[in-house]
């Protein structure tokens, strides 16, 4: 039975971390040059580096997390501590980005004038402009909901300020609501946002110091809901959520667990008893 203990140990851990995972009630935010954890229901942030001059991140599907920064760097990002590892530049500045389910960083540049929607792949590190010119600056928010990619834009022209849906793969947008602001209509800047199981969370300048959640759906949709104040302290320039564990990858991890107590239980020797 010892024997059995020992070898489901490893997994029973394995299931655990899962479990953690998959909770998904911790955000890695960025408020100026601090990097650390959010918690969403309190407010409370707890510092645990630095990560200067990055203006957007997120983690890849194997718990690689990947960054961009106010310049054209991409880096690689120590969840532990923030530090960064520089890996390439690229032709685009990202105003704001995040990584995908693909693992592809999605990002849109600084030019105002004629804003570029692009990829860039971490590891090859291919740059696919995707589309271009989409009439629109944005604040930064770069969030993933339902396979579809979100910003916040701001007509040049009008001065309103509209939440846009992109689609990753055509470079399509679609306007969701009448405008993007406060429930109240008040405008408001939104400068980072990370998607907890359906949840959009974003914030913005310290000014406000607030984290709050976007609506997609119902009257409401392209507004924010303030959720609760942070202790951040500064402008609140990226977010990040642990992406879940796929249905395959705990789908596996449960056909493992059952093999090893099989084999574990073919494995046990007879008892004396038994020989007698």
């Amino acid at each position: 039975m010892h024997g059995l203990r020992s070898a489901l140990l490893p997994l029973l851990v394995c299931a655990g971390l899962f479990a953690t995972s998959a909770s998904g009630d911790t955000l890695y935010a960025v408020f100026g040059n601090s990097f650390g954890t959010l918690d969403p229901t309190t407010g409370n942030f707890t510092t645990l580096g630095a990560s200067p001059n990055v203006i957007g991140m997120g983690f890849a599907p194997n718990g690689t997390m990947y960054a961009t920064e106010f310049g054209p760097g991409v880096d690689q990002v120590d969840p532990s501590s923030g530090n960064l590892t520089p890996l390439f530049s690229t032709l685009y500045s990202a105003g704001g980005s995040t990584v995908g389910s693909d693992g592809l960083i999605y990002a849109f540049n600084q030019d105002f004038s004629n804003v570029n929607f692009y990829s860039i792949n971490p590891v090859s590190q291919a740059v696919i402009l995707i589309s271009s010119g989409l009439g629109f600056a944005s604040d930064g928010l770069a969030v993933f909901a339902n396979g579809l990619f979100y910003t916040d834009a701001r007509n040049n022209i009008t001065g309103v300020d509209t939440l846009e849906s992109v689609n990753p793969v055509t470079g399509a947008t679609t306007q969701i609501g009448t405008g993007f602001g406060l429930n109240s209509g008040a405008p408001i800047q939104i400068f980072a946002g990370a998607n907890i199981n359906g949840t959009i969370y974003a914030g913005g300048p310290v000014s406000d110091g607030n984290l709050y959640t976007i609506n997609l759906t119902g009257p409401l949709a392209g507004r924010a809901t303030l959720d609760v104040a942070t202790n951040g302290g500064d402008d609140l320039f990226a977010l990040a959520s642990v992406p879940e564990p796929s249905t395959a990858t705990l789908a596996g991890a449960g056909i493992a667990l059952i093999g090893l107590v099989v084999t574990v239980r073919r494995r046990r020797p007879k008892s004396s008893s038994s020989l007698s």
